[in-house]
């Protein structure tokens, strides 16, 4: 029997690459994601697909939650593709906000921190206890904007600092914090 793959954001352009590679290599892919399977998403990036809001079922109870154990169901990996791709645009109560005039590379978040905080710590959480729950043995993290070098610092020696621009797949990770 093939390796059953379950991949979070799979509607997004890394998580619908990231499912088309793994079934060119005989996984199944089971796909997740908060928006509806585009007409092409069941048969080229995944096997099976399930919407679901990860944020929602973090709350260890409800639809979400027992969807989200649903299409964990013998699974052995699981790709966390699904987040908010950048910080957040309003910075936090009390933090001012620095930086120089230029706009940033990467695209800020139009959303508070509570939310960001909530949709990406919390659903991380919720498919981290839903694959241990399940039996998975592996489990993988995507977080492309810091891994391609994004920071929180606006200068100095660790400011996003791309070889080139636009970035893209060729780049190559430069990744400055964790």
């Amino acid at each position: 029997m093939p390796p059953t793959t379950l991949i979070t954001g799979s509607a997004g352009r890394i998580g619908r690459g990231v499912g088309a590679a793994l079934r060119k290599v005989g996984h199944r892919v089971i796909g997740v994601d908060i928006l509806p399977a585009p007409s092409d998403l069941v048969g080229d990036g995944c096997d099976a697909f399930f919407q679901c809001d990860l944020a929602a079922a973090a709350s260890g109870t409800g639809v979400e939650h027992e969807t989200l154990r649903s299409a964990m169901t013998g699974v052995s990996a699981v790709v966390h593709c699904a987040a908010w791709p950048g910080p957040s645009a309003i910075p936090p109560p009390a933090v001012v906000a620095a930086g120089s005039e230029t706009p940033p590379q990467i695209t800020l978040e139009r959303t508070p921190p509570s939310v960001l905080l909530r949709d990406n710590v919390g659903a991380t959480g919720a498919v981290c206890d839903a694959a241990v729950v399940a039996g998975a043995t592996r489990f993988v993290f995507s977080s492309s904007a810091f891994a391609m070098g994004y920071s929180h610092a606006a200068s100095g020696p660790q400011a996003y600092k791309p070889r080139y621009l636009p970035v893209d797949e060729w780049h190559g990770a430069m990744p400055h914090e964790t």
